[in-house]
């Protein structure tokens, strides 16, 4: 089949006058031939919804159109910027054209169930009695691989899931076999097993029905996968269109050709050597590198050299042991050797078994002692507990001059 389904020419529709473009979409032209898919791609604020509204009738309000001819099946739509009557548009919309919208929590409407809303949607179209009616609904929900089809029939939106009521809203879309099928990124927000199943269901119906596909999305594997021709579009303007496999392999355009190269790729990137000359196992990402100097353990600390060359090591470590937070006390003990001299009034810098534990450390030293291993609790300085039951933050407060007056641990 050849004939044109839909043919839009030189549409131009104007923004208000506030916002950050004169048109939502200037003098854009397409056709689409039966049987085949068109994917529209390009970035958000593009005009590829506002192109699939106008074309159902659907302008939200604000919007002016200026300018251009729409035809769906040869009967003229819309020409010079004014639509046929809405009493024809509503009986072409579910009969001619459907459309699936981009969000289906918010196309259904919650209150009713989704039975209900397809079948007020065949009441207006057809004059099929309740009970054929229903058996019909029944029907396009087993053919859209919805489970338990009866169930589904009573069940209200918010009872189903994503991948559920968006199957849902294809049923409405394709229960009277439209000429024109628009998708307004049908998939968004799905996880890729749904996608593809839904992707395969749209391609099934196109097949048995010979409609013409409108496909809006971002992705563009969905592109290589379905389409037959694609448009790319900017700012509301056509930058490329033409088949899928020259669009995709040769295009001709720089904005086409930024868009591919922003396809994240399937192949992680190569380790780098470290430092040592071995491969970093963590990749050059700064955040994995952060991961992999967390899983090395704390680093050496940087102690303070002493002001005016006057008191010794042990004095100027006593000193920054005050001036720290309890965590790093507790990591500068574990890095130090525990049997160094200046570190044996710290809990931590005592030798093993030199005294009976006490307190929090009284189950580790029964471990020790039975000789089962096992963690071994940190203790808590003297100056830990005074930072943490206030006399550190009153310290800090008021300056270094009151840290004169703590004793001595």
């Amino acid at each position: 089949m050849t004939d044109t389904i839909l043919h839009v020419e030189g549409l131009q529709i104007a923004l208000p006058a506030d916002a950050d473009r004169p048109y939502a979409i200037e003098n854009l032209s397409v056709r689409i031939q039966a049987g085949r898919t068109l994917c529209i791609v390009g970035e958000s604020g593009s005009g590829k919804s506002v192109l699939a509204t106008t074309v159902m009738g659907l302008i939200a309000k604000g919007l002016d159109i200026r300018a251009g001819r729409i035809a769906l099946a040869g009967e003229v739509l819309l020409d010079g910027g004014r639509y046929l009557s809405q009493l024809r548009l509503r009986t072409l919309r579910g009969t001619s054209m459907g459309m699936v919208f981009q969000e289906p929590m918010t196309a259904l409407n919650p209150v009713h169930s989704c039975g209900e809303q397809v079948d007020e949607l065949l009441r207006t179209h057809t004059d099929w009695p309740a009970a054929e009616r229903r058996a019909h609904i029944l029907a396009i929900f087993e053919r859209v691989r919805l489970p338990e089809p009866a169930r589904i029939y009573a069940s209200y939106p918010h009872q189903l899931s994503g991948g559920q009521r968006q199957r849902i809203v294809i049923a409405m879309a394709i229960i009277l076999k439209p000429r024109l099928l628009i998708c307004d990124e049908p998939t968004t927000a799905l996880d890729v097993t749904t996608q593809a199943e839904i992707l395969k269901l749209i391609a099934e119906l196109q097949a048995e029905q010979g409609s013409a596909v409108l496909f809006i999305t971002h992705d563009m594997g969905v592109v290589a996968e379905i389409a037959d021709d694609v448009m790319v579009m900017h700012c509301g303007k056509v930058v490329e269109q033409g088949p899928c496999e020259q669009v995709l392999s040769q295009p001709r355009e720089a904005y086409t050709r930024m868009l591919l190269d922003s396809v994240p790729g399937m192949t992680p990137p190569a380790p780098r050597p470290a430092a040592g000359g071995t491969p970093d196992a963590f990749g050059p990402g700064r955040g994995q590198n952060l991961c992999a100097a967390r899983l090395a353990g704390p680093r050496a600390p940087q102690h303070r050299t002493a002001r005016r060359g006057r008191g010794c090591a042990s004095r100027r470590d006593r000193g920054y042991r005050r001036r720290i937070g309890f965590g790093q006390v507790h990591a500068r003990a574990l890095h130090d050797p525990p049997d160094r001299p200046e570190y044996r009034h710290h809990p931590l810098g005592r030798r093993r078994g030199a005294e009976p534990a006490r307190g929090p450390a009284a189950p580790a030293a029964l471990a020790r002692a039975s000789g089962v291993p096992g963690p071994e609790p940190l203790a808590q300085p003297a100056s830990a507990r005074r930072f943490l039951h206030g006399r550190g933050r009153d310290e800090l407060r008021y300056g270094r001059a009151k840290r004169a007056r703590w004793p001595r641990s």
